[in-house]
């Protein structure tokens, strides 16, 4: 893995948070992603996003990121999805069950390619082993629709 620096991180996560990320940035991120650094990314994204000085529950500013991630899947599919798979693990982690269920759904009606191969990396990552067997089970049933 290449080591990135922290700054680096910090600023892809700023832009992906932001709604504002050109292409240049999403590649960025998903060489990012593809060298390790994904479980850093995202962790920058939930620094960020909880302390945006927005005063609300947990469960709101995680469903930011979630709509968020949704918006990222357009413009690179490989991107939105490693996050938001990411982001699944972590709904679980705090009980936050409008997400979870919201991210399964979305999963289900993804077709991509891209998204699958995300997500058969995040399933090689060190994560819990509830995330790696619903990672590996979402990434066949999309290879299977696409």
């Amino acid at each position: 893995m290449k080591r990135q620096s922290k700054n680096a991180i910090e600023q892809v996560a700023g832009s992906l948070r932001s709604g504002e990320t050109s292409p240049a940035e999403l590649k960025i991120a998903a060489d990012l992603i593809r060298d390790g650094a994904g479980a850093e990314l995202f962790g920058a994204l939930v620094d960020q996003e909880r302390n945006a000085g927005v005063e609300d529950s947990e469960g709101t500013f995680i469903a930011r990121l979630m709509h968020r991630f949704e918006q990222i899947m357009p413009e690179n599919a490989a991107v939105g999805t490693y996050l938001m798979g990411r982001l699944y693990g972590f709904a679980w982690k705090t009980v936050d069950h409008h997400v979870y269920n919201g991210i399964e759904l979305w999963m289900h009606n993804t077709d991509s390619l891209d998204a699958a191969n995300a997500l058969l990396q995040l399933s090689t990552e060190p994560v819990r082993p509830a995330l790696k067997k619903a990672c590996s089970a979402w990434a066949k049933m999309i290879r299977e629709k696409a």
